[in-house]
Order: structure tokens, then sequence, then C-alpha cells
């Protein structure tokens, strides 16, 4: 890889839902280009399936996240990373709490909003329950993370976007 090659990781909690939707949509936005790479990482990443809705309507996207390889946060990862963006507040703390940097939400950096991405039982309570709920959030989700990537990569050409 080229030096000037920068590195963005995406924090999320499982890495299946969140951080590997913005990996993924970052790498498929990126095309040919070599001088940005993405990757992802959950901080309490535990072996589990992708939800089938997720990657149904990444595949509908043109977006193909079938190889992606669940990883759980740690310090090796985060030195590989030039920039650490964290999908919700608790990742953005874990971060800071171990690690030292202080990491921007995704959507501060993407679409200039200041909350975070919220995962399912966080923003369907009755998830466990309501299945057509959660699947609709689901893919709410995915889409909102996806059209975001534009306004991640005006920000990381914007900048020398990183975590000090």
């Amino acid at each position: 890889m080229p030096d000037d090659t920068r590195t963005i990781l995406f924090v999320c909690t499982g890495n299946i839902f969140r951080s590997m939707t913005a990996e993924h949509a970052l790498r498929h936005a990126l095309g040919e280009r070599t001088d940005i790479t993405s990757a992802s990482a959950g901080t309490h990443a535990m072996p589990q399936a992708m939800r089938p809705e997720v990657l149904r309507r990444l595949l509908e996207r043109g977006i193909d996240p079938t190889g992606h390889v669940q990883r759980q946060l740690k310090r090796t990862i985060v030195d590989e990373a030039d920039v650490v963006v964290c999908m919700g507040l608790d990742h953005r703390q874990f971060v800071h709490e171990q690690f030292g940097l202080a990491a921007p939400l995704f959507g501060e950096v993407a679409r200039g909003i200041a909350e975070p991405v919220l995962d399912i039982h966080e923003a369907v309570l009755q998830f466990a329950t309501d299945l057509t709920a959660a699947e609709e959030y689901a893919v709410r989700t995915v889409d909102f993370i996806c059209d975001a990537v534009p306004g991640l990569l005006r920000w990381l050409e914007g900048s020398k976007a990183s975590c000090e």
C-alpha cells in the first residue's frame, strides 16, 4: 500500500451491523481508489450472524459483505488505523478509555449530526417481539449509513482527519 493511504476504522458493538455496514459501504463507494482503506471492529464482538435483512439490504444496494469477518477491537487494530469513527456514544467512550483516542461519531463526520447511530435494541424497545419494527429499523439504518458515505468521503478528503 502507498504511504499516503489512510485507513478508517469504524467501531460498533458486535461488528455485524453498523460498523460492518459502514466499512463495506465506504469500500464500495471508493471503487478502485487506493488512497483510503476501510476496516471495522466491535467493542464486544461475540460470535453471531449478520441479520438477514441487513445482508439483503446491502446486496440490494450492490454491496456484498458476505466475506466479512467479525473482529473484536484490539490495540493492534486501532494502531493500524489513521482515523477511528464510532457509531455510538458508548463506543466513543470505550475507545477513549481503552486507547486514549478522541474519536468522532459517524453522524458527526458523515452528516454533521452529533447523534449516535443506535443499535436495534436501543432504537426499538420491543425488538424481540416486534420483529417487523426491528427489521424496518435495520433496513433504515443500512440506508442511512450508505447514503451518508459521500459526506464521510468529503470530510475525509477535506481534512487530515485523525484521532489523537
